[in-house]
């Protein structure tokens, strides 16, 4: 399998209240093609500025990000076009004065002439084609996310960045989403990160997991050995609260 993507001890701060706020701390990882590997950890762990390094809407302090081999450039537009990140709340995403159609036809007009149609877009996603001349006011939360999802497509990516892009949801919309990535991931060819604090949604996902806590990576590994051999006591401890809320069910 080929390398998409490679950090290598990538650092980077921001500035709280005139407090230097180490977000990511010295952190490496890889994506190859055909996988999804989840990201797990709680509010203010660095998982989300993970993404927004990779993506290059930031720049890290120090180490160093691959892109298809390539250093990472943001000014290397065709490889951006490349990884397409899915957002958390994804009305907000939307520019709420554009339709759906819209909102896909903006993305189309910097694209090669054999991009996806709306309309394919928009059944690839499971969106009957009335979605498209809908605004996303409109909409439920899980139909926005399936335009949103659709509107990543539309570049014929090879990456997906899902930033907490089912913690709004409720757990059957949450399921169906899972569901729907994995089936564009495989008809696609596309690889995935997949952040989340939702431990057991990510083991049902993704074939590698990494634990972060406090900006730093704890533990990695396939899924399956991380969730049935957990070795630092942060895993450890995410795996007893969830066993005590299956209990209390």
């Amino acid at each position: 399998m080929g390398r998409l993507i490679q950090a290598e001890n990538i650092v980077k701060c921001f500035r709280e209240k005139k407090q230097r706020v180490l977000a990511v701390d010295h952190v490496s990882l890889h994506l190859d093609e055909g996988e999804i590997l989840g990201i797990i950890g709680e509010s203010g762990s660095g998982k989300s500025t993970i993404l927004r390094l990779l993506s290059g809407i930031i720049q890290p302090d120090e180490g160093q990000v691959t892109l298809f081999g390539k250093s990472l450039d943001r000014k290397d537009r065709s490889r951006f076009r490349n990884i397409q990140m899915i957002f958390q709340d994804a009305r907000a995403s939307f520019d709420k004065q554009y339709t759906i159609e819209q909102s896909l036809n903006e993305v189309r007009k910097y694209l090669n002439p054999n991009a996806l149609e709306n309309r394919f877009l928009l059944q690839e996603v499971g969106l009957d084609s009335t979605f498209a001349k809908k605004y996303p006011y409109e909409m439920s939360g899980g139909e926005c996310q399936r335009a949103a999802i659709a509107r990543a497509l539309a570049c014929n990516p090879k990456v997906l960045l899902c930033d907490e892009i089912t913690s709004a949801l409720d757990v059957i919309t949450q399921e169906k989403i899972c569901n729907l990535l994995t089936h564009l991931c495989q008809q696609h060819h596309i690889s995935a990160i997949f952040v989340s604090h939702d431990l057991p949604l990510v083991s049902n996902l993704c074939d590698r997991v990494m634990i972060m806590q406090d900006g730093k990576v704890v533990e990695e590994g396939k899924t399956k050995d991380v969730m049935q051999n957990p070795q630092h006591p942060y895993t450890k401890e995410l795996l007893r609260h969830i066993l005590k809320l299956e209990t209390a069910e």
